[in-house]
């Protein structure tokens, strides 16, 4: 049937003086497979010599079947503020990718990441991903961050190659090989702690990015927005992880980990790397922020029932020493729904009391204390 389309999508490049990668980072995508692929790349102000070799690259390939947008920011607006604005440009996506511009990505990338994301209902999808240094060698096949996250047991799907990506229109659809896909909700891989793999290797709906635009006022996020990002989707829609290798992540001396242990990473929010990461506090407020700010379009597109649950499931990562600080957000985020009948202003006073009785009880003693926190002590 010829009236049937395949999904555009569009690969937000975010480059901040990155002369020496971006180059090799819009190549990788100049030799994406997949027919309906486009890519904004959001110069943040660069003051060396990215925006001229973007402008170069683009002039010579504006036949290629990529089409290539070069924006420039008139301020620097740091990582949240470039993908906010690569959302809003890209019109008519199906899909959206976050690339960062030391990052390389391989050929059917595009391709793989679609598929697994029409044969489950998911809000992001995730692949496994290679490291490299600055030189572009490989230093390692395996990010044990995502691998620690990935169980490969779940539902098996079969890809096809690319050239055949055209069958999907049609009820036959030919085989090629197979790969392990899980899909991950906040009750099997929780808000606390990390599950996916850096920036590139995600794939994210683009209905559901429109919803992060109602992010205001977080300022927190100028670098590892995506930390924000990942958890928003993964809360409201869930996750899919897949084993396939789709992308090189580079450590170079300068981006976000380049101090990470490469072989047996850590997670992302232990001590090691807590200094460039948020804590929970901050990404569960956040979140409630934006949930606040759009609390009506999510109402009446999701319902009170689902909207409660996830303010429920965000208030436990809040420490009990900021209810009050954040008794307004929670009152604006929950009037005048209520959480299983309790009305939020009681729910306040009934956590508290139970946090202090198990910390209490259990001689607990935590710089911040948490709901979650506590119960996780109590329950070992």
């Amino acid at each position: 049937m010829s009236i049937l389309k395949l999904p555009n999508v569009f690969l937000i490049v975010t480059c901040y003086n990155y002369e020496k990668y971006i180059t090799d980072c819009l190549e990788s995508i100049r030799q994406q497979t997949y027919p309906h692929t486009f890519c904004i790349i959001i110069d943040d102000c660069s003051d060396d010599s990215s925006g001229k070799l973007i402008d170069n690259f683009i002039n010579k390939n504006r036949d290629c079947s990529v089409k290539f947008r070069l924006i420039r920011n008139d301020c620097n607006l740091g990582q949240l503020g470039s993908f906010l604005r690569g959302i809003r440009e890209a019109e008519n996506a199906s899909y959206i990718s976050f690339i960062d511009a030391d990052d390389i990505l391989y050929p059917d990338f595009v391709a793989t990441h679609v598929q697994v994301h029409l044969a489950h209902n998911v809000a992001m999808t995730c692949s496994g991903q290679i490291e490299i240094d600055g030189d572009s060698h490989i230093q390692s096949l395996l990010w044990n961050d995502y691998s620690r996250s990935f169980i490969p047991t779940q539902r098996i799907i079969n890809l096809l190659p690319s050239q055949d990506l055209s069958s999907l229109l049609h009820r036959e659809i030919k085989t090629n090989y197979k790969i392990l896909c899980q899909v991950a909700n906040i009750h099997s891989h929780h808000l606390n702690e990390w599950h996916w793999g850096q920036t590139s290797s995600v794939m994210c709906r683009a209905n559901l990015l429109n919803y992060f635009l109602y992010a205001d006022g977080l300022d927190d996020w100028r670098i590892c927005a995506d930390h924000l990002m990942f958890k928003f989707l993964h809360l409201i829609g869930d996750s899919c992880l897949f084993n396939v290798r789709l992308m090189a992540y580079r450590r170079h001396g300068q981006n976000c980990f380049a101090r990470d242990h490469i072989i047996g990473s850590n997670r992302l929010l232990l001590p090691a790397v807590k200094t460039k990461r948020k804590d929970n506090t901050i990404f569960a407020r956040d979140i409630l922020k934006i949930l606040q700010n759009g609390r009506s379009v999510f109402l009446n597109q999701f319902g009170t029932e689902r909207y409660t649950y996830w303010v429920k499931n965000l208030i436990i990562y809040l420490p009990v020493n900021s209810f009050r600080d954040n008794y307004d957000l929670l009152a604006s985020c929950l009037a005048p729904s209520k959480i299983a009948g309790i009305q939020i202003s009681i729910l306040r006073a009934v956590l508290q009391k139970v946090a202090r009785l198990i910390k209490n009880k259990f001689k607990i003693s935590y710089k911040r204390p948490s709901i979650l926190a506590c119960l996780e002590e109590f329950e070992r």
